[in-house]
């Protein structure tokens, strides 16, 4: 697909509105698309609640920033409709809800300058239930109110199209899907040979899990997965993330004897030496809205083994073509399938091609083809 071409006798505005840039798909996502966008000749801002997290470091110079300075949600409201009224931003990109209800509110309150566009990544109905326990009947009532105003809604796979729809009671024609911008192009970095410093130098098997150390990622069930396994493959497993689950998580690794074989280094912004380095790469969510990680995984030509969780992961492997699928929360069927991927991984270069699919510069495309129409 060639780039699509923009008038420069009207240099367009693309206000991108996120809570933070701490570590997330979401705000990775819009840090990747703010910097094609910008090379593609657009004017890009960052609005922000809060001038805060790991990925600031990674925001193009060219893109700018304009701070809200609020701590909360609602609270955000009034600052984002007075900032709209002064800076006019010709496109809004809000992401991640409940920010895309609260921007709808500001944009009615600016006088509905530019165009708004929501981007959804989570199925909302599972997302909020389990993470806040918000009932359902509140978040519809939400939703029907205020994405009905957009000028476009963005969902970053089918299934979170399919959940939102149900439950804004929203028309299929008024959400466009859009996967995420995933794969970056690995092919001229240089890697480190040497393995025995991130792994250790005693396993046969380098088995890799990338997430926040949260409910949503379910951790509890790979570790215990991986206890059945990793003596018949003589195997090691890194987690690379951090959140609030993480001592939870290193007492499940001491009660299942496994501090010689789990680590859990934290949080690393360098991903591609984990993924160059490892056998396998596993998602054991309970639920997502895309996986950004299976195709970072992807494009590594790493075999993957992800659960069969609401919504993205089956859409990227399509439905087991390109990596196993297995019911979330069982501890048997994740150990079986990792055995199975060991064994029989799929071929490397199909894996990169599938990859290629989620490509920045061919997602950020679809995204202008969208907001500018």
């Amino acid at each position: 697909m060639k780039s699509p071409r923009i008038n420069n006798k009207r240099k367009r505005v693309i206000s991108i509105v996120l809570p933070d840039l701490s570590i997330g798909g979401a705000e990775r996502q819009s840090v990747e698309l703010a910097n094609d966008f910008v090379k593609k000749g657009f004017s890009v801002e960052l609005v922000l609640m809060r001038r805060a997290g790991e990925l600031l470091e990674l925001v193009d110079p060219s893109v700018s920033f304009y701070i809200l300075n609020t701590d909360k949600i609602r609270k955000s409201i009034i600052p984002l409709a007075v900032y709209l009224r002064k800076k006019h931003p010709s496109i809004i990109l809000a992401t991640w809800w409940p920010l895309t209800s609260a921007a709808v509110f500001s944009w009615i309150i600016s006088g509905k300058v530019g165009n708004l566009y929501l981007v959804e990544v989570n199925p909302l109905s599972v997302s909020t239930k389990k993470e806040s326990g918000i009932p359902f009947y509140y978040l519809s009532t939400l939703l029907s109110i205020t994405h009905r105003f957009a000028s476009g809604i963005i969902a970053i796979s089918k299934g979170v199209k399919k959940d939102l729809c149900r439950a804004a009671l929203l028309s299929d024609k008024k959400v466009k899907v859009i996967y995420d911008p995933a794969a970056k192009g690995i092919q001229n970095e240089i890697f480190s040979n040497n393995l025995n410093q991130l792994w250790g130098d005693s396993f046969r098997i380098r088995i890799l899990a990338v997430g926040l150390l949260t409910k949503q990622k379910d951790f509890e069930t790979l570790i215990a997965a991986f206890s059945i396994i990793h003596a018949t493959l003589h195997a090691k497993l890194v987690i690379i993330g951090d959140g609030p689950l993480r001592n939870k998580l290193l007492n499940l690794i001491d009660q299942l004897d496994l501090h010689h074989c789990v680590d859990l280094p934290g949080y690393d912004i360098d991903l591609n030496k984990w993924y160059h380095s490892a056998d396998l790469f596993v998602l054991s969510s309970r639920w997502e809205g895309f996986g950004n990680v299976i195709v970072e995984a992807l494009e590594h030509g790493l075999p993957v083994v992800s659960t069969d969780c609401p919504s993205g992961p089956a859409e990227i492997l399509e439905n087991g073509r390109y990596g196993n699928l297995v019911a979330v929360g069982d501890k048997d069927a994740l150990a079986a399938s990792i055995i199975d991927a060991v064994n029989n991984p799929i071929d490397s270069d199909t894996l990169k091609q599938r990859a290629s699919d989620f490509s920045v510069d061919k997602i950020s495309n679809e995204y202008i083809e969208y907001i500018t129409s």
